[in-house]
């Protein structure tokens, strides 16, 4: 369970850096 929650938590991490990256780009075009 602790492994599995880990791992979740670490691509949870990782997909916000996407939306956060996507988000910063949609801001330099505006």
């Amino acid at each position: 369970m602790k492994e599995k929650y880990h791992f979740s938590t670490y691509k949870d991490k990782y997909n916000y850096k996407i939306l956060y990256n996507k988000i910063r780009k949609k801001e330099r075009r505006v």
